[in-house]
């Protein structure tokens, strides 16, 4: 297990390795993108994710964080090109076969783009605890695959710089060309909707291979219920609920710095949906805030009172995110 994402504020600043990559490209460019509006518009502020491969709680802020990309990057500037697609690498990582068609067809891309100044980006094949993380590619390099790069935490703070991938990525994308904008109130409100909608009503399986909104939830509960009926051995998704509930808390406060922000000069439909987003971050944030401390969570775990609080909890929190908010195709 990554014992790195184990830490509340760190596993948080993780999970917005993709947005704060955005950030520092832009930045680059002389552009700055608001923090807040571009990780609500990405769906990452409303996302609570469970992977289909029973992976650790702490590692579920990790998934699916390119689900709404090319169309979010959009809102401010940046054309951003698959290269490889999220529903192409399902299962891919380590296979022998897949390393061949890297070499093959992957890599004479990625050179290309970092001839013509293109930022690339990448999830997986990162070393160690950064494996998860998505980075950039900034130059070719003899050890490893054959690139390197840096990996950054929240609002473009670098995590580590000069890493050599050691796998081939799963997932890359390419920055093809940014021309700053900043969307206007009801456009930034529209694409945030429509995303927020995606993510809570749990449609990003086929593409992701991942539950999200109030299935995801679902399985917390499920696997702290199991977990914490054994109180005389600490169990990790015990200790790993502080972790993910303060991600998840952080992510919703997030949105509603931005959507607060947005009002000001949206619309009046959109104002309305302002609000009802509002409702489902500020239900989520008062159901999670008493499980951010590890040591307190840890405790009610041991007994049945605690352990039936910790479920309460969580179970108000599913309840926020099922507030309704239309279809995502209206």
């Amino acid at each position: 297990m990554n014992r790195a994402l184990l830490d509340p504020a760190d596993l948080y600043s993780r999970s917005l390795s993709l947005p704060s990559a955005l950030e520092v490209v832009a930045r680059s460019l002389g552009h700055a993108i608001d923090h807040d509006a571009l990780c609500a518009a990405m769906g990452l502020s409303f996302m609570l994710c469970c992977p289909h491969n029973d992976e650790p709680l702490c590692h579920w802020p990790m998934f699916a964080r390119d689900a709404f990309l090319p169309e979010a990057a959009r809102l401010f500037g940046m054309e951003i090109r698959e290269i490889h697609p999220p529903e192409a690498a399902h299962g891919l990582s380590g296979m022998r076969e897949f390393d061949q068609h890297f070499d093959a067809s992957y890599k004479p891309l990625i050179r290309n783009a970092l001839r013509h100044g293109q930022p690339v980006l990448a999830w997986r094949g990162w070393p160690d605890e950064h494996e998860l993380l998505w980075g950039r590619i900034q130059h070719e390099c003899a050890a490893g695959i054959g690139f390197a790069g840096s990996i950054f935490g929240r609002r473009g703070t670098e995590i580590a710089k000069e890493l050599v991938l050691q796998t081939p990525p799963v997932q890359l994308y390419v920055v093809e060309r940014t021309v700053p904008r900043i969307p206007k109130a009801d456009e930034l409100i529209d694409g945030v909707l429509k995303h927020a909608r995606c993510v809570l009503h749990n449609e990003l399986g086929g593409r992701f291979d991942v539950i999200t909104g109030p299935q995801a939830y679902d399985e917390w509960i499920r696997r702290l219920d199991m977990a914490s009926k054994d109180i005389d051995v600490p169990n990790a998704v015990v200790t790993e609920t502080a972790a993910l509930a303060t991600a998840v808390m952080a992510g919703h406060r997030s949105a509603t710095r931005s959507l607060r922000r947005e009002l000001a000069t949206a619309s009046k439909i959109h104002r309305g949906h302002c609000e009802k987003l509002l409702n489902v971050c500020e239900g989520v944030v008062a159901a999670l805030t008493e499980l951010r401390d590890k040591t307190a969570v840890c405790e009610h775990g041991k007994t049945p009172a605690g352990r039936a609080f910790l479920l309460s909890r969580l179970s108000q929190a599913r309840s926020a995110t099922v507030e309704p908010l239309g279809t995502a195709h209206e």
